[in-house]
């Protein structure tokens, strides 16, 4: 009886992609996956990290201030005065309670334009900027991190939804193999060529495979709703993948625990810096500010400016700064002892990996070459039947290892492409 194998059945359902528009394919679920709340989340935490880099850098730049100001109160009214040589004085005067005119208010205003800057602060502000820098870093190596997961995440499900797929293909032309055979054995009882407990044979062989097909699609349903999860809407109940990746190895992917790694070693180096900078928190800062404006009262304007120097020289915290430097500084000890840890795991995973490949590829061919076997047994066990040499339940038997080595290349090919998934470029 002839019958399409694994290879031939995939290389048709893939061909039916220049006439069919709903196939889904890995890149498209990989990409609708970098869409999900948890990408969202971690380039939030990128961009976050990036305004306090922002923020940390603003130490460096003067700070310029604009107030203005306007009240009325009663006394300090202007008063003008002559001095020996001439010179005209305004100065304020005030009355006191009981005397005319004591209550009387006075208009002042006033517009200011200030200027501050820190001139030196012994690395106060570098060293928190460096924070801030490695903070950044580690927040970009997150985020990618997290997008290779969710490309990890959207790789498996979408592999065990192709997988799926092709078992319930494989499933339904079993179905079509076994409802044929039941329409022969029942023509050759009729012409009494067959005993009747043929019949009841080939019965039985039906609804054990319908009740394959019945495991196999709901296996489909939940393998298309993992997917859906991961992959969101819009999402069309016509989608099929693309089982041409069970046959050609794809591209390797990124480095997700190589990313963690290097996120937790920027994040040491980011607590190294943070405990610098509290160090420092016990260093002098010298300071400049200067103001310019005019202050007015009444109709009288007058000028208004102020230059200066600050030296402040922190004398004693109650040992906060040294404990919270100390602390920052176990931190980034206990930080870069995990980026080892991760690192040491992950140079075992890809030796694991590299053996993996080469098993899977080995296991792909024996079970091709198992299931060729199986449909050479097939074949001879029909002919045999046809012959009356054996019964229907030798051609089950041998069906049911066809069927058997069938899965096991499915499986093989799976395992194959799964591990090429995981390898690392």
């Amino acid at each position: 009886m002839a019958r399409l194998s694994l290879t031939l059945l995939l290389l048709l359902t893939a061909g039916a992609r220049l006439v069919r528009a709903d196939v889904l394919t890995l890149p498209e679920a990989e990409r609708r996956a970098l869409l999900n709340d948890a990408a969202l989340a971690s380039r939030a935490k990128t961009a976050q990290a990036a305004a306090d880099l922002e923020a940390a850098r603003s130490g460096q730049h003067p700070t310029v201030a604009l107030s203005t100001d306007a009240s009325i109160a009663p006394g300090g009214q202007l008063v003008d005065l002559t001095a020996a040589d001439g010179q005209h004085f305004l100065v304020q005067g005030s009355r006191s309670i009981g005397e005319s005119g004591a209550f009387v208010p006075v208009p002042r205003f006033g517009g200011v334009v200030s200027l501050q800057a820190n001139l030196f602060d012994f690395g106060r502000t570098a060293s928190r900027i460096a924070a801030a820098e490695h903070r950044v870093r580690s927040s970009m190596s997150e985020e990618q991190a997290v997008k290779e997961e969710n490309a990890r995440a959207a790789r498996d499900a979408y592999l065990a939804w192709t997988v799926a797929h092709a078992r319930v293909a494989l499933v339904e032309q079993r179905v079509m193999e076994v409802r044929d055979q039941a329409a022969q054995v029942r023509g050759s009882i009729q012409e009494g060529a067959r005993p009747p407990a043929d019949e009841n044979v080939a019965r039985q062989e039906q609804i054990a495979v319908g009740i394959e097909l019945s495991e196999a699609r709901g296996e489909l349903q939940r393998a298309e709703l993992a997917l859906r999860q991961i992959v969101g809407d819009p999402w069309k109940t016509s989608f099929v993948p693309d089982l041409t990746i069970l046959e050609v190895s794809p591209a390797g992917a990124t480095d997700a625990a190589a990313l963690d790694a290097a996120a937790l070693e920027e994040q040491a180096e980011a607590a190294s810096a943070l405990a610098e900078s509290l160090a420092h928190d016990h260093a002098p800062v010298l300071s400049a500010s200067g103001d310019v404006g005019v202050r007015g009262q009444a109709t009288s304007v007058f000028p208004a400016y102020h230059l200066g120097m600050l030296l402040t020289i922190p004398i004693w915290d109650g040992g906060l700064g040294a404990a919270q430097a100390r602390a920052a500084q176990a931190q980034a000890a206990g930080l870069r002892a995990e980026a080892r840890s991760l690192s040491s795991a992950r140079r075992t995973e890809q030796q694991l990996a590299s053996d993996e490949v080469s098993r899977a590829r080995e296991r792909s061919e024996l079970a091709q070459q198992l299931r060729q076997l199986a449909e050479e047994e097939v074949a001879q066990v029909n002919e045999r039947y046809r012959l009356g040499a054996v019964d229907l339940r030798a051609v089950v038997e041998v069906r049911e290892r066809l069927w058997r080595a069938e899965v096991q290349e499915l499986t093989a090919k799976a395992a194959r492409t799964r591990a090429a998934l995981s390898a690392r470029p």
